[in-house]
């Protein structure tokens, strides 16, 4: 039978304990060994069974690490989660006392599982609530089969599912607002290539937007610089943004303008405070590289299309899978191990991880290949879409500065940016793209 005891507080010596033999028999391999699952939450009724989650460097092949646990007792169950999550336990039989799930560091999975396991450590409520929830469960699955207890696994995965969802939004939007309280993200587009990013980018959208004075909201607007130069020439604006330090900072300069943002708020991209159907224009002008989860973005695309009117456009804006290597490369920056690993790992996959605490390396965030942009925007319901390089290679160039004080090299550099803006061999050579598409009209 499923068994649900009264927390244990000898549940955290049990894990020290087994951390040590494990950390002793994989050594280098084991970068990080976690407590998660219920016995790693204080006061949370649970199944005797200490979890324990192993991250490497690369799960597979599995015989890295197999042996080294096997020598421990545990014993390898192959299951349709070990592209993922490799699942080990010990003893051979049950009743188990200890479970090891190995995931690869950096992972979506190992994120998740830890986001689950702190999501209940901070709310005491939300932990009760699954508790009686588990106890609920293992009532109605009384076998002592290993169906019983795969069931009982499943009847809980929404739940669980819905409290990752939520811990996630939660770690996202945190992760965003610290950040942007020590990075001066209001001064970034006015100095070095960051000069060219933004003439491109009003340039690419002044083609698109329908004229003044349309409803625009941008979201991810940051300190404003985009939702100025939008009211500025006409439009009304309403700024939507993460960061309460950057939007206060919008506010107080929107106040000092002649024409000024129609309304800022504090938000999330993935529940917009916008009504449906409302906005002629949604710009995404960060969320999509901050958000590293698919679903994620798609919910963000989802709801930009939720306030679109028929007919309306998106522009959203990513950060290419390749500007960690072309930027390693042009700042000679591959001299630091810890800068490869992150370029390697942006080329693998595009998830950028950064824990280095150099924020010239930026911060956790989502690269894009062009087909990857477009086919997230095909995916939230969007069509006619476009996806362009907005800076070309002129971003790279030692000497940027200097040409772009000079009018005749600056135009060079800005007619070079728009020749290639849209050749296919060449896109993802721009550090950010931006892709355009239209919510269909009725």
């Amino acid at each position: 039978m499923i068994e649900i005891v009264p927390y244990d507080a000898e549940w955290p010596r049990m894990f020290e304990t087994e951390r040590r033999r494990i950390s002793d028999a994989l050594g280098a391999l084991a970068l990080r060994i976690e407590h998660n699952g219920s016995t790693a939450v204080p006061g949370l009724a649970a199944k005797p069974i200490i979890d324990i989650q192993v991250s490497v460097a690369r799960l597979h092949p599995i015989d890295q690490y197999a042996p080294g646990l096997e020598r421990l007792g545990y014993v390898h169950r192959p299951h349709r989660d070990d592209a993922f999550a490799p699942f080990f336990h010990r003893p051979a039989e049950w009743p188990h006392t200890h479970h090891v799930h190995v995931v690869e560091a950096g992972s979506n999975e190992e994120e998740r599982t830890l986001a689950f396991r702190d999501y209940l450590r901070a709310r005491p409520e939300a932990a009760r609530e699954y508790g009686r929830f588990k106890r609920e469960l293992a009532a109605q699955f009384l076998g002592g089969t290993a169906k019983a207890r795969e069931d009982y696994a499943t009847a809980k995965s929404a739940f669980v599912h819905a409290a990752v969802e939520r811990a996630l939004r939660d770690r996202t939007t945190t992760r965003v607002q610290r950040y942007y309280e020590s990075f001066e993200e209001e001064t970034r587009l006015t100095f070095g290539a960051s000069q060219l990013e933004f003439e491109r980018t009003k340039e690419i959208l002044l083609r698109h937007l329908p004229p003044p004075p349309a409803r625009v909201v941008d979201v991810g607007g940051a300190s404003g610089a985009y939702s100025l130069w939008l009211a500025d020439v006409g439009y009304d604006v309403h700024l939507v943004d993460a960061s309460e330090r950057l939007v206060a900072e919008a506010r107080q300069r929107s106040d000092a303008s002649a024409k000024p943002i129609a309304s800022l708020a504090v938000g999330d991209a993935r529940e917009l405070p916008e009504d449906s159907d409302s906005a002629d224009a949604v710009l995404v002008m960060g969320p999509l590289y901050h958000l590293t989860s698919q679903e994620d973005r798609t919910l963000a695309l989802r709801d930009a299309h939720r306030v679109l009117r028929a007919d309306g456009v998106l522009a959203a804006a990513a950060i290419s899978r390749y500007a960690s290597a072309l930027d390693g490369l042009a700042r000679n920056l591959a001299q630091d191990p810890s800068f490869v690993a992150i370029r390697d790992r942006d080329l693998r996959d595009g998830q950028h991880r950064n824990d280095t605490g150099n924020q010239a390396y930026f911060t956790t965030a989502f690269f894009h290949t062009p087909e990857e942009l477009e086919a997230e925007m095909i995916g939230a319901g969007f069509n006619r879409t476009q996806i362009v390089g907005v800076e070309g290679p002129a971003w790279l160039l030692p000497d940027f500065d200097e040409r772009w004080q000079d009018p005749e090299r600056r135009r060079v550099v800005l007619d070079t940016a728009r020749a290639l803006e849209a050749a296919p061999a060449v896109i993802g050579a721009s550090a950010h793209l931006l892709g355009v598409a239209r919510k269909p009209g009725r």
